[in-house]
């Protein structure tokens, strides 16, 4: 899937392997979170998000890759997206990226 900013820029790729429960985000060019705050991956299924898991960021490129629990029903209509968020909040926080298979 291709994860778009709000202006329907393409910034990155989810590839999602359910029978293995594995995933792999990565985005470019996305702004320095700052202190205190971080991108995190989700994936949602049925209008409720699941976090996926926090984002490493190397210079422009942002990326997480691995085991993820993933929803229950992913496959065509899922949505994933990156969020920033505070990490004192813990919360799933506004999409900067979304894209859906």
């Amino acid at each position: 899937a291709v994860l778009a900013d709000a202006a329907g820029v393409a910034r990155g790729s989810v590839i999602v392997a359910p029978a293995e429960g594995a995933m792999v985000v990565v985005a470019v060019d996305l702004p320095d979170p700052g202190a205190g705050r971080e991108y995190l991956c989700w994936a949602e299924v049925g209008g409720s998000r699941t976090r996926v898991g926090t984002m490493w960021l190397t210079g422009n490129v942002a990326w997480w890759s691995g085991p993820a629990t993933l929803p229950a029903g992913i496959g065509p209509g899922a949505r994933f997206g990156v969020s920033l968020v505070s990490v004192a909040s813990g919360g799933l926080g506004d999409a900067v990226l979304t894209g859906g298979l």
